[in-house]
């Protein structure tokens, strides 16, 4: 019996590491999400009181740190996140440039983002892709230069140029993102996904029939953006007055 109380304390202490660990660990996570909260709670007054400059003054600190963080101000909202308010603070300030780079990051954070209610999980379809197009065609009518933006998949921005007036894009960040789809070989490259294959070279001068002709810019190699029309479950959406592209693989 008396060497019971040592083999107690042991247990006790066991027990009491396995409950603080995750609680440590969840309290990290749950003092951002409170700091976010608190932080949408007071834009939203400010909102309501029409001081826009005081939105922006109060969450662009938070932007890097904060921004892409999704929640929900109170309960039964829709989830939002700090570059959305952002993005929208400076719209009403007429203000396209300052809000474009904000709004695109809130529409890739935010678009089929999870929020969990009571063990429910809801998803939320976000409208900015209008909103971020708006804003972009006012931008390059006005003379503004813009990089194309590509998304994949609603949520994954990867490398896009234009060359003849088409779109190019990525080859070997769509082959890193998208599962099952491969690229190998060199001069010429072999894209395949589902049995399907595909052959790219970047050659001069005639290419063999069923060729793809691809280009390399440094070490990116781009291919046109119909190539996703050639594998199973892909298909492409565009803006051309926005210069925004749609990439989807099912």
């Amino acid at each position: 019996m008396k060497n019971m109380k040592p083999i107690r304390l042991i247990v006790l202490l066991l027990i009491t590491v396995i409950i603080a660990v995750p609680v440590v660990f969840w309290g990290v996570s749950s003092d951002k999400d409170y700091k976010t909260k608190a932080l949408l709670r007071k834009a939203s007054a400010y909102n309501k009181e029409e001081k826009i400059d005081e939105i922006i003054h109060l969450l662009e600190p938070y932007a890097d740190t904060l921004g892409d963080r999704v929640v929900s101000p109170t309960k039964g909202t829709i989830p939002v996140c700090i570059t959305e308010r952002l993005g929208f603070a400076y719209l009403k300030k007429k203000d396209d440039e300052h809000a474009l780079p904000y709004l695109e990051r809130a529409m890739l954070v935010l678009t089929g983002s999870e929020i969990r209610y009571d063990g429910k999980v809801l998803y939320y379809e976000s409208g900015l892709s209008f909103i971020v197009s708006a804003c972009r065609i006012r931008l390059i009518t006005a003379g503004k230069k813009l990089d194309n933006l590509c998304i994949l998949n609603h949520n994954k921005r990867i490398k896009c140029i234009t060359i003849d007036n088409k779109q190019y894009i990525s080859l070997r960040e769509i082959a890193a993102l998208i599962a099952h789809v491969n690229l190998s070989g060199d001069r010429p490259y072999i894209l395949t996904r589902s049995g399907e294959k595909l052959i790219i070279s970047c050659a001069d001068g005639p290419l063999p029939k069923g060729t793809i002709r691809g280009y390399m810019q440094g070490t990116t190699l781009y291919v046109p953006a119909s190539v996703i029309t050639m594998l199973p479950g892909g298909r492409v959406e565009s803006n051309e007055k926005a210069q925004m592209l749609w990439l989807y693989i099912d």
